[in-house]
């Protein structure tokens, strides 16, 4: 929230908040940002995707746009470097609510997609952040090029309100880094930027929301036609496009999930 909010209040800007359903109708999404002269904007790589095919120009006037919540694929950043309709510094930010962030300025002629197929980089650490790759179930430090657990360091949230155990396995203090916190994703560092390569765990990112699949799980196995099905992409803990979805019947009728498949 410390990021949407404000830079916009401490430089003396206009804070423009979108309706609470509004991300859900890319139409308003681009008519908003026209009508109000919005500059800035941070929104979901995915509700960015959506924005740019019925934009039409209203975004003429957006000078930066910062992606956050979920991984920035390689094909969407071109797609907006290559944009008739805009000329923007696009940013992609990497980083969780526990700590701060990572930024990756996205080249003004595109991502190479050679080094980079897929997703965007999550970039290098603010002046007041520090970023270890450590082994897994350890705190040695990776060798450049080798993957481990992203830790962050510097900046960090006090602990998980009425979590002590929570806190106390996230917020480790060390010795050689000091206080850190465990992010649980898998990261390296590669041609000087981070790459964020997987998690340790299976929690995923939806539309920006954390997901855990044990969960949803649990409450869908309560219903006896249930048959929770879903593909994880391994490689970035998200939720891959899938053609099927579990139906759920009870009485009284009770919604437990939606899927809508779709393709990249």
């Amino acid at each position: 929230m410390e990021w949407e909010v404000f830079p916009a209040l401490i430089r003396g800007g206009k804070l423009v908040v979108a309706s609470a359903d509004g991300h859900k109708s890319p139409q308003y999404m681009a008519q908003t940002i026209e009508k109000f002269h919005v500059d800035v904007l941070m929104i979901t790589p995915s509700v960015l995707d959506l924005l740019l095919d019925v934009a039409q120009g209203c975004l003429r006037g957006l000078r930066v746009i910062t992606t956050v919540g979920e991984p920035l694929t390689s094909q969407l950043a071109n797609r907006v470097a290559g944009h008739r309709g805009l000329s923007v510094t696009l940013r992609n930010f990497y980083g969780a609510s526990e700590s701060s962030c990572t930024v990756y300025t996205v080249p003004e002629h595109g991502v190479d997609t050679y080094l980079y197929p897929r997703y965007v980089p999550a970039g290098m650490p603010q002046p007041h952040v520090s970023v270890f790759i450590v082994a897994e179930g350890s705190f040695e430090l990776m060798p450049p090029g080798e993957a481990g657990e992203i830790c962050f360091g510097g900046v960090l949230a006090a602990r998980y309100w009425q979590r002590p155990e929570l806190t106390a396995a996230k917020f480790v203090p060390t010795e050689d880094f000091g206080r850190i916190y465990r992010t649980g994703d898998l990261g390296r560092f590669r041609e000087g930027a981070l790459e964020v390569v997987g998690r340790l765990d299976r929690q995923l990112k939806v539309n920006g929301v954390r997901v855990e699949p044990g969960e949803i799980e649990a409450v869908l196995m309560q219903f006896d036609l249930a048959e929770p099905q879903q593909e994880e992409d391994a490689e970035m803990g998200c939720l891959l496009p899938v053609a099927k979805a579990a139906v759920c019947c009870a009485d009284p009728p009770q919604l437990v999930a939606f899927v809508e498949p779709r393709k990249e």
